[in-house]
């Protein structure tokens, strides 16, 4: 019982009377090839569609690297010789598969599920039946920010003013983020769990603002 991968035979594993499994050989370049199965009465059955070799997705980056436990924090993974051209395309959180988008040859795209407990996930991608993964590719989930008070909640324009925001699960990580829609992302400096410290420009129009604080960005 073999597999032929154009004109290159491995051996073939019989499971049962409705599955083989064939080891695929090593092939040089991206190709498309004949995939024929040799059976051991000598019959031969060419498989629709033949097999594709295409080159390994390799993973670099992630981001955010973080979110909430109740997920819905959309992922984007960084890399490159991502396609989705010959297989269905899947994020994998600890081994808990959701749906991909294939954004660019560089860039894949998904939701983080969500988690029943505060942890670190090793995140891998897996086309059609491979997985690739980076062993510093991780998300964490973490609780979601409660804010409670900011001091001051009234400051001039004419200095750039630090404002202390007050709550609860703060993260000390580079991506802790202050927003306020006028200004955009604003530097935030973590103090502790409950506390964090925004710099506000200056120059602001006067007016009521609300105040954000991000864990991953």
């Amino acid at each position: 019982l073999s597999c032929y991968f154009g004109n290159v035979s491995v051996e073939a594993m019989y499971i049962d009377s409705t599955l083989i499994l064939c080891l695929t050989p090593f092939w040089g370049v991206i190709d498309a090839v004949d995939l024929t199965i040799w059976t051991e009465n000598g019959h031969k059955i060419q498989v629709p569609g033949g097999f594709y070799f295409y080159s390994p997705y390799h993973l670099s980056t992630i981001h955010p690297n973080s979110g909430v436990l109740d997920g819905g924090t959309e992922v984007f993974l960084h890399g490159s010789n991502f396609s989705s051209d010959h297989g269905i395309v899947r994020c994998l959180f600890n081994g808990t598969a959701v749906a991909a988008n294939v954004a660019s040859p560089n860039e894949i795209v998904c939701v983080a599920p969500q988690s029943s407990q505060k942890r670190e996930v090793e995140v891998s991608v897996m086309y059609g039946y491979d997985i690739f993964t980076l062993e510093s590719l991780t998300f964490s989930y973490d609780y979601d920010i409660q804010l409670t008070a900011i001091v001051p909640d009234v400051i001039g324009r004419s200095a750039e003013t630090i404002v202390k925001v007050f709550g609860n699960n703060f993260s000390h990580r580079s991506e802790l983020t202050c927003f306020i829609a006028d200004a955009g992302m604003l530097k935030a400096t973590f103090i502790r769990e409950t506390e964090v410290h925004c710099l506000v420009p200056k120059d602001l129009k006067p007016e009521s603002y609300n105040i954000s604080v991000s864990n991953n960005g």
